[in-house]
């Protein structure tokens, strides 16, 4: 049992695939403060971070607006090859300062939001990982941006139901042969998502996505193979295959 602190400026991701609906490491370095407590079977991630907001970089010499993000992560492992988590995350800009009641250490983020009038972007998710045999693990990720189940009925692809799934498998020492490894993907992200009504408060840092590097508005088939024969060779095949809706000049498609 511990808690461990980290704070720095790095890239960070949040899940166990290749992509993670959350928060990826494809963006710009972030300031960040992380709290990590495990206390037997459960992992407890804190994670607040300083985002640079969206903005066009050909002004001149200027100090680059900011907003910020609160992120939480339960982990719960109940059996040696299963792990199951939850997540919330909240995206704000309070006049270049940090919003103190989201330095709430407990998954209550929809709640004090919703106590501050809902000015900000909540999210909601769940995520899990289950090893089988000695060489085969399957894992996903669910992400919740915002839902109504009414509207859901009426029309399945109504566009006010921002979520986005993920579920994939890696394949360890495959066919039998030692650090031959597989792994595949699918994604699926749905228009809009991480979009909010202030367009200051969406997911993104430096002008790129905080998650999946397409945004919204996507599905991905993503897939790599990693052969190590021994420590100083590594060879690896990379492919994806990707149909995303894309924003013109003229119209947002969700993008």
């Amino acid at each position: 049992n511990c808690v461990r602190f980290t704070f720095g400026q790095d890239r960070q991701q949040i899940g166990y695939g290749m992509r993670s609906l959350w928060l990826s490491d494809n963006s710009a370095s972030i300031p960040f403060l992380r709290v990590n407590s495990h206390y037997g079977k459960f992992d407890y991630e804190n994670l607040f971070m300083q985002l640079t907001m969206q903005t066009t970089f050909n002004k001149g010499d200027f100090l680059f607006p900011k907003k910020f993000a609160a992120f939480h992560h339960f982990t719960y492992n109940p059996f040696k090859r299963l792990k199951i988590g939850l997540f919330e995350g909240v995206v704000f800009q309070r006049n270049q300062q940090f919003e103190l009641a989201y330095l709430n250490p407990v998954i209550t983020y929809r709640f004090v939001e919703h106590s501050l009038g809902s000015p900000d972007n909540t999210s909601l998710g769940i995520d899990g990982a289950w090893i089988i045999g000695k060489s085969l693990k399957l894992y996903g990720q669910a992400f919740l941006d915002e839902f109504n189940f009414n509207r859901l009925k009426a029309n399945f692809y109504n566009w006010t139901n921002k979520y986005g799934m993920q579920l994939g498998f890696q394949y360890d020492d495959m066919f039998g042969v030692q650090n031959l490894d597989a792994t595949m993907e699918a994604n699926w992200v749905r228009p809009y998502t991480y979009a909010h009504h202030d367009s200051i408060a969406n997911f993104t840092h430096y002008n790129q996505p905080l998650a999946h590097p397409l945004g919204a508005n996507f599905q991905e088939l993503i897939g790599r193979i990693v052969y190590q024969p021994n420590s100083r060779l590594t060879a690896s095949v990379h492919g994806a295959y990707q149909i995303y809706g894309a924003d013109t000049a003229n119209s947002n498609w969700g993008g």
